[in-house]
């Protein structure tokens, strides 16, 4: 199965105009950043289920002092998911899932 995940309202603002890069065991792909709906100001891409899906912003992927709102579509039956990491350069200080803050680095569920 393919879900699509789109994120916008994202900081730095450096961010903009950059392409993410997206790579997990079928290969790597780079989404633009876009202006169009339904992310007016950001990035989409189609993902498969059942892989860890990796992603970097091209060119600022040494940044880890992010923040965006991702959203992900088709998830509408009972076990679907989407696997979504990070390779960060740092450790980050905090990561913020469904609004509550948790200071791990352990999978976020």
């Amino acid at each position: 199965k393919f879900h699509t995940v789109g994120f916008d309202h994202y900081a730095p603002t450096s961010l903009q105009f950059n392409d993410v890069v997206w790579h997990n065991e079928f290969g790597s792909s780079k989404q633009p950043w876009r202006k169009k709906p339904p992310f007016k100001d950001g990035w989409t891409a189609v993902l498969p289920e059942g892989t860890t899906n990796y992603f970097f912003w091209n060119t600022l992927d040494h940044i880890t002092n992010i923040t965006y709102d991702l959203t992900a579509f088709q998830l509408a039956d009972e076990g679907d998911y989407l696997l979504l990491g990070h390779n960060f350069t740092q450790s980050p200080d905090v990561f913020t899932f469904n609004g509550e803050a948790a200071n791990s680095s352990v999978v976020l569920s």
